[in-house]
């Protein structure tokens, strides 16, 4: 097989991800997409006995070649857990298969073996108690990678948003909103939309931090001493920016801006989330690699019962598909 496949990763083998991962699979393969599944072979076989799926697995080993894939079978990197899968329980011991898994996404991207990865959930609090510093996918590619400013966009077809700061503390997020950091994200989000979406000029929307973006300092002097003056410069570099812009206004119209970019996790997500829950995809930018994911978590109490949706999953695979051949 010529073509570089992109590589899907089942996440939390006790959560929806195996799930969604198959149903995913059986649909894919009917379409001769060029994928493979990294994950744990005993788990997915057993799930879709589970499920009622009638597939067929073609096992390879990590060190195999990808070219030995072929668009009969779902081929699966064989990552095989330690525990037995109970669905809905999650377990330490598989830990080292599920990191596995993204370590070995990782390489095959950065080798340029495949040409994406796409993630499914992982529990992140399970994982924390192995690896105490581990925040989220997000972070860990771009920590493994040496990349040093991972921007986290979650995009809709209608809709895109961004990330100043991703999953710390809302305490720390003060001290984190810098006019360095802003310039630098606005830069790198830019230069993206250009290159993968085509965006001649692409108009970005800044949020400030505080309520009503400060009201003039009286609620805040981050948008008068940090964001402004970042704006300011991003204008004169010739990047189309707005703000900053109060948060609680700034959605009334999803078609004049191509991407907002808030301060803080829950500040802009909340919104993209209750319009297009099924359609996110979350997408790491500022890294070596190309990465989305569906954007929903483990959902435990729902795993083996088929009531996960594997939408976000189908929305993944096909913007993964997309900024690749960009």
């Amino acid at each position: 097989m010529s073509e570089r496949p992109i590589i899907i990763t089942s996440g939390e083998p006790a959560g929806i991800g195996p799930d969604i991962t198959l149903k995913f699979s059986q649909k894919a393969l009917k379409a001769h997409e060029n994928f493979a599944i990294l994950g744990c072979l005993k788990t997915l076989r057993d799930r879709a006995n589970l499920l009622n799926l009638e597939l067929e697995f073609e096992k390879l080993d990590p060190e195999d070649n990808l070219d030995q894939m072929t668009l009969e079978k779902i081929s699966v990197i064989d990552f095989p857990c330690s525990a037995k899968v109970i669905p809905g329980t999650l377990d330490l011991k598989n830990i080292n298969s599920l990191m596995g898994q993204i370590d070995h996404a990782i390489a095959l991207c950065k080798s340029k073996k495949a040409s994406a990865m796409v993630t499914c959930p992982v529990q992140k609090s399970l994982i924390s108690e192995q690896k105490r510093d581990f925040m989220g996918h997000t972070e860990y590619i771009a920590k493994v990678l040496k990349n040093d400013n991972p921007v986290m966009v979650l995009a809709s077809p209608t809709m895109m948003t961004a990330l100043l700061t991703t999953h710390i503390p809302l305490a720390d997020v003060t001290k984190m909103v810098t006019k360095e950091k802003i310039i630098e994200v606005v830069e790198v989000l830019n230069s993206w939309l250009e290159k993968k979406f085509l965006k001649r000029r692409p108009k970005i929307a800044v949020l400030g931090l505080n309520p009503h973006a400060g009201e003039s300092g009286k609620l805040g002097r981050e948008e008068i001493e940090v964001i402004g003056p970042a704006i300011d410069l991003l204008r004169k570099r010739g990047i189309n920016t707005e703000g900053p812009l109060s948060a609680d206004t700034v959605f009334n119209d999803l078609a004049k801006f191509d991407l907002y970019l808030g301060m803080y996790h829950d500040q802009v997500l909340p919104v993209i989330k209750s319009h297009f829950f099924e359609t996110i995809v979350n997408i790491t930018v500022g890294i070596d690699i190309i990465r989305t994911s569906v954007d929903h978590g483990t959902a435990l109490d729902k795993a083996g019962t088929h009531q996960a949706s594997e939408q976000s999953l189908i929305q993944a695979f096909a913007l993964a598909k997309k900024l690749a051949n960009a």
